[in-house]
């Protein structure tokens, strides 16, 4: 989905903001067979299909949206949510950009949660090369008085001709409020994708683990663990 996108879009946005000499609009269509944000499976398991827009401007401003529907379950299918986000990139140093900016999220009743939903954060991080390294801040995560800091890093390298490896880790620390993440104030999730061009679409392999137990996870969350298979097209 959207939500768990998100970072892989500010570091496709970050890369092209080292040459800003034009302005760049891109739109994406993404079918996944589940939608892990953190970990967590937003779409209770079941297959989502994405379309997403940005627009990367030659100043470094940059802004998106997209939308996610699920595409089976009985009391999934259907519309599961929007995002909107605007940001700013500008190169720091040879080869290094620093990015910040504001995201924010709306979901219907058919994401994992069961009920509508919207939250909003402020994010900043650092690329430089395929590496990026993100901290978000939401002051009510999920429409909750809980606030929470996410620190992730990410990493994509070419392998082969063809083939791009890439990898995730993030930590989530419980700031200020009651114990709403399973009863935990500190969790962590790990990604791991292989992708490659396919009959002029991008393919990718992905496994998600997050911890440190699977309570959190369990229920219409579908598991602490995850093989999440996807198709791409660019435009």
């Amino acid at each position: 989905m959207w939500f768990g996108r998100l970072i892989l879009i500010h570091f496709a946005l970050v890369s092209g903001a080292a040459s800003p000499a034009k302005a760049e609009t891109s739109a994406e269509v993404e079918i996944k067979s589940d939608d892990r944000f953190r970990g967590r499976s937003m779409s209770g398991g079941e297959p989502v299909i994405d379309a997403d827009i940005s627009v990367d401007l030659a100043s470094g401003l940059y802004a998106g949206a997209s939308a996610t529907f699920i595409l089976s379950g009985q009391d999934r299918a259907g519309f599961q949510g929007v995002d909107g986000f605007v940001g700013f990139a500008t190169r720091i140093s040879d080869g290094v950009t620093i990015d910040v900016g504001a995201a924010g999220y709306v979901f219907t009743e058919r994401y994992s949660g069961n009920a509508r939903n919207r939250y909003a954060e402020v994010y900043a991080g650092v690329s430089t090369g395929g590496f990026a390294a993100y901290l978000h801040y939401a002051p009510r995560y999920f429409d909750k008085d809980t606030s929470v800091l996410y620190a992730d890093l990410n990493l994509a390298r070419p392998i082969g001709a063809d083939f791009t490896l890439k990898a995730h880790a993030g930590l989530l620390v419980q700031t200020a409020g009651t114990a709403r993440l399973g009863g935990r104030s500190t969790r962590y999730d790990t990604r791991l994708a292989l992708s490659r061009p396919l009959f002029g679409l991008d393919a990718e392999v992905a496994w998600t683990f997050a911890g440190p137990d699977d309570r959190y996870f369990h229920g219409p969350w579908s598991g602490n663990s995850a093989l999440v298979v996807s198709v791409s097209k660019h435009f």
